[in-house]
C-alpha cells in the first residue's frame, strides 16, 4: 500500500485511523497468512498541480506518528499478519534538497552545486542528523538569497511561481483553474478538519478530469466538491 505522509492539515488522529485499519485486518480469519506491504512516502507540492502552493513540514512529527501507528508508542506492537515494511519516507535533509530542486531558481544553483560537488561540505553534512543537516542546507540557501518560507512555506497565489515559464497542457484557456481547485481544497480541509481526508482514487465517485489529455486529479471529489466551472460538459 502506497501512503503519503505530511499532507496539508494532517493531524495525529489521521494516523490513528491507519492503526484502526490494521486492527480490522488483524481481525480477519487467517490474518497470520496475510502480508502487508506499506510503502510510506512524503508529500511534495508538485508543480502544475492544485497542490503546488502548499508547504511542507520537514521538522514535523509525521515520522513519529507513523512509527506509533505501526508499532505503538512503546515500539513493541506486533501484528498477527506479516508486515514487509518499506520505510521510504524522506528525512528532513532529503526533503529540503528536494524542495531546492522543485522551488529553486537561479538563486539555488550554487547551493545545489555545492551539495553535489563540494566534498568537504558533503562530508560535514553527512556527520549531522537529518534535522541538523536540513537546517544547515537552509542556511546555505539563505546565503544564496532563498528564504526558508520560499522553500518550505505555503506560497501566495498572487505571486508568480518559479515554473510559470514552462509551457504545459493544463487548460491554457483558463490559467486560473488550478488556483480555484487549490482554494477549494484549502477551504474544505480547513472548514471540515474532522471529516476532510485526502483518500486514494477508487474510494470515492469518479474523479473529474482537469486536462484535455484525460489525466485525472488525484483527489477525492467529496473533498473538492463539484462547482459548475469544473464541469466536463463540452470538453474534448
Amino acid at each position: 500500500m502506497y501512503l503519503i505522509l505530511d499532507l496539508p492539515t494532517e493531524r495525529r488522529e489521521d494516523y490513528d485511523q491507519w492503526t484502526g485499519l490494521l486492527e480490522k485486518l488483524e481481525s480477519i480469519p487467517d490474518a497470520e497468512n496475510f502480508t502487508l506491504f506499506p510503502s510510506p512516502n512524503v508529500f511534495i507540492p508538485t508543480p502544475h498541480t492544485p497542490m503546488q502552493w502548499f508547504g511542507i513540514h520537514p521538522f514535523g512529527e509525521h515520522r513519529k506518528w507513523w512509527r506509533y501507528a505501526m508499532r505503538g508508542e512503546d515500539n513493541n506492537r506486533i501484528w498477527k499478519f506479516k508486515v514487509a515494511m518499506r520505510d521510504t519516507a524522506f528525512g528532513a535533509a532529503k526533503r529540503v534538497k528536494t524542495m531546492l530542486a522543485v522551488r529553486g531558481n537561479e538563486r539555488a544553483a550554487q547551493t545545489m552545486w555545492n551539495l553535489v560537488t563540494n566534498r568537504p561540505a558533503i562530508a560535514a553534512l553527512n556527520k549531522l542528523t537529518q534535522h541538523e543537516a536540513a537546517r544547515e542546507i537552509l542556511r546555505m540557501a539563505a546565503r544564496g538569497g532563498i528564504t526558508e518560507d520560499e522553500l518550505l512555506g505555503e506560497l501566495p497565489t498572487s505571486q508568480p511561481l518559479p515554473w510559470d515559464f514552462i509551457h504545459t497542457y493544463f487548460r491554457q484557456d483558463d490559467p486560473d483553474h488550478l488556483k480555484r481547485y487549490y482554494e477549494k481544497i484549502k477551504e474544505r480541509a480547513i472548514a471540515s478538519l474532522t471529516d476532510a481526508r485526502f483518500i486514494p482514487l477508487g474510494m470515492g465517485e469518479k474523479i473529474e478530469t482537469l486536462t484535455a489529455t484525460g489525466e485525472e486529479v488525484l483527489l477525492d471529489p467529496r473533498l473538492l466538491g463539484r462547482p459548475e466551472e469544473h464541469s466536463n460538459a463540452g470538453r474534448t
